[in-house]
């Protein structure tokens, strides 16, 4: 099978959750032998670590100068070049702006899903227009007949229009051999020791980073809090964030980092991982804390609610968040989670296969 996956900035997952999700199906449909294609934007230039045996193929286009309508323009030439070379057989399109995108593919008769997220209107990233431009084209979705799909429980009343539900599929865990040796390396050359609360987040105001800090430096506790995250695109928060931290040598920045083996080494050793995601849906990091973390502690909104486990705690305020952290504090030792998880990447790359060989109301049309 030929299956397109349209919307992404491309792969490897250098970005968000839409960019983990394409690197993800890609990697199982290549290795059950489908034909994939991925677009995604120029600047992304290397290629996923996984073997491809020349069954993948990046479909990369410039960057529309604008930045709001950057994913919506630079998104919908590569789509009409992807067809134009490569025609596949269905097509995944992430992002509800990419609407015309998926209008597009399925009116050249290939059968289309259209992944929502739900939320892109509420990010604090996102100005006036920008915010109107996802409401419009999240109520143009919602009305299209395309199928929709959600990774969250938590949208699918959102989404739900004249009897039709949204195809729910969850995320599931990088689940990846964790070396504690590694990440005590990595926090050494850093001058950090192994005594150490983790963040791993975009540095973005939905993700609260300001705020954990100022509850961390009230906590009163000597560990360190390790924030990885710096140089994501946003330099005004990341001089607030800067400021927030006043110096405090408890209070380590570091640039983001995509090494699944790191990332999963230091959510093992830390004391507990803090999460302050706001917005849905499924934000992925928080998945793969679920199987790696000793103790989570996350925001207390609906998305973030959604399989939870015995291991999390959660958190509405700053001065929540000053009480969580003490209470682990004087728990003292926690043991580390085993990784568990209820679904896979290949059950979730089978749900969407399913999903594309599904006949709508547009199809064909």
């Amino acid at each position: 099978m030929r299956i397109a996956i349209v919307g992404s900035r491309g792969i490897p997952a250098r970005y968000g959750g839409f960019e983990t999700l394409a690197e993800n199906l890609a990697r199982v449909w290549v290795a059950q032998g489908h034909e994939v294609f991925v677009t995604g934007f120029d600047g992304n230039e290397s290629e996923p670590e996984f073997p491809t045996g020349g069954r993948l193929t990046q479909v990369r286009v410039s960057k529309f100068p604008v930045r709001r309508l950057e994913n919506l323009i630079s998104t919908f030439r590569a789509t009409k070049r992807l067809v134009a070379n490569h025609r596949p057989d269905a097509a995944l399109v992430l992002n509800d702006v990419n609407y015309l995108s998926a209008k597009y593919l399925n009116s050249k008769g290939i059968k289309t899903l259209l992944h929502m997220d739900g939320a892109e209107d509420r990010r604090s990233g996102i100005n006036g227009p920008g915010k109107a431009l996802h409401k419009f084209f999240r109520g143009k979705s919602k009305k299209s007949g395309i199928d929709l799909v959600v990774d969250s429980p938590a949208l699918l009343s959102e989404f739900s229009i004249s009897g039709r539900t949204p195809l729910l599929i969850t995320y599931a865990p990088q689940v990846t051999s964790s070396n504690p040796d590694y990440a005590k390396r990595f926090l050494a050359s850093r001058g950090i020791s192994s005594d150490f609360y983790l963040v791993v987040a975009r540095w973005v105001a939905e993700n609260q980073i300001i705020q954990i800090i100022e509850s961390f430096l009230s906590c009163g506790i000597e560990s360190n809090l390790v924030i990885l995250g710096k140089g994501t695109g946003f330099p005004k928060y990341e001089e607030q964030v800067v400021s927030a931290a006043k110096g405090s040598a408890k209070i380590h920045l570091l640039e983001k980092n995509y090494d699944p083996v790191l990332v999963a080494s230091l959510l093992s050793l830390s004391k507990a991982y803090i999460h302050g995601h706001t917005v849905g849906g499924t934000n992925p990091i928080l998945v793969d804390a679920r199987a790696h973390a000793r103790v989570i502690l996350a925001n207390d909104n609906q998305y973030n609610r959604i399989g939870e486990g015995s291991n999390e705690r959660f958190w509405k305020s700053p001065s929540d968040l000053v009480s969580v952290v003490q209470s682990v504090e004087l728990d003292g030792s926690i043991p580390a989670t085993k990784p568990i998880s209820l679904m896979t990447w290949e059950k979730i790359a089978e749900s969407f296969l399913s999903g594309l060989s599904r006949k709508s109301a547009l199809d064909g049309k």
